[in-house]
């Protein structure tokens, strides 16, 4: 096992002077109905992700599916100050009764949960030939207390439902370079922007808080998105791949009343990356740098460095190419480090997969704000031997 070491301490050097040059920014850290896996190694994908992920990041990544499986997804997630709050020791509940020790208890935190659903089929057609599809139902509600001295209440709700497509087409002779093509519904969105409002204008509002938002906002709307990759696999022991995607291609703009100002429309996002995915017998290493949003359209931030993310995975008794019995993983995304594990307990089956993430980001619409630290609980059920 010297080698499997030699090779991984200079990897996570070479990570992390990169990573420690990354600053904070407010781009979302979670899309819409993306699993957990790639969250854990920094969001990392464009030349990584190889199972139903592979829809949210780069359709050509379909190419590593090696049979036809289905799995069903179940994520839960919430904020570090949610739990913080429920076991809070130095509050007794049967004090907890006037305003002040209500408004006390949540003073200056942030409370996040998201919940998400999703049903996904992937089917080899030929060798580097896959499609993919995902349902997926997926929301994320937000809300904060601040100021003791002038209360503001801040609050956002995101409501998804809709379907992915994916197809990986072999472009070369020996499979090598592999073209993808990818679809992305939002057959019904809900959105209400994270906004800051005093208690007194929410107070003045009262049955008409509704007006609080931008109007139209809680009217389901519909987007489409197209996406376009390749990915460019090197022949060796270090599966060395190169990736690049444009995603929403033209932009996803969704379809709203004339009035309403959101959901906000997304604009098209290119990207690049490169990973490697050696294994050494029982021990698989996975590493991934992606450098996203080259365009500069998808923030208002400049800094180039702040588009890089990174990430690690090292798993033992690899299943397939997808999974392995227990891996570990890590990352850095907006300036932040992210920590992933997944088990399948039944060791050479992917038939239950458990995985657990944590990471941080950022509340609000610009760089700076106050970091948000969150985790997330996946279970999911392969539907590959019923299928089969």
């Amino acid at each position: 096992m010297p080698n499997l070491f030699k090779v991984v301490k200079p990897l996570f050097a070479f990570f992390m002077v990169f990573c420690l040059k990354t600053l904070a920014w407010a781009e979302p850290f979670v899309r819409t109905g993306q699993a957990i896996r790639n969250i854990g190694m920094g969001n990392v994908g464009i030349a990584l992700s190889h199972d139903e992920n592979a829809l949210f990041y780069n359709p050509a990544g379909l190419a590593r599916v090696e049979e036809v499986y289905g799995s069903l997804n179940v994520l839960a997630g919430a904020s570090e100050d949610i739990v913080r709050t429920a076991t809070n020791t130095t509050v007794k509940q049967d004090d907890v009764k006037k305003v002040g020790d209500i408004f006390e208890l949540v003073l200056d935190k942030t409370f996040y949960i998201r919940a998400m659903g999703s049903l996904n089929l992937m089917i080899p057609i030929t060798h580097s030939m896959t499609f993919g599809a995902s349902s997926f139902y997926d929301s994320e509600n937000i809300i904060a207390l601040e100021n003791a001295v002038l209360p503001q209440l801040s609050l956002g709700l995101r409501l998804d439902q809709g379907q992915a497509f994916g197809l990986s087409i072999p472009i070369t002779d020996d499979n090598s370079i592999v073209l993808g093509l990818g679809a992305r519904v939002i057959s019904k969105r809900i959105e209400l922007p994270y906004s800051t409002f005093t208690l007194a204008k929410i107070i003045r509002a009262g049955e008409d808080a509704e007006d609080l938002f931008p109007k139209g906002a809680s009217e389901p709307a519909r987007g489409v998105g197209g996406d376009l990759g390749m990915q460019w696999r090197i022949p060796g022991n270090l599966q060395l791949t190169f990736g690049a995607v444009a995603q929403s291609i033209g932009g996803m703009r969704f379809l709203r009343k004339a009035e309403a100002t959101t959901p906000k429309d997304r604009a098209m996002e290119v990207g690049v990356g490169v990973s490697i995915q050696p294994e050494w017998g029982p021990f698989r290493l996975l590493s991934a740098i992606d450098v996203k949003d080259l365009t500069m359209k998808g923030t208002d931030d400049s800094d180039f460095d702040k588009r890089l993310h990174t990430g690690l995975e090292l798993g033992f008794l690899p299943i397939d190419s997808t999974a392995s019995f227990i891996a570990v993983r890590s990352g850095y995304n907006q300036g932040y480090s992210t920590f992933g594990i997944e088990l399948n307990p039944f060791v050479f089956s992917r038939f239950l997969t458990i995985q657990y993430a944590i990471y941080g980001e950022e509340v609000g619409d610009k760089s700076g704000d106050i970091k948000n630290s969150r985790a997330l609980l996946q279970i999911s059920l392969s539907l590959g031997e019923v299928l089969l």
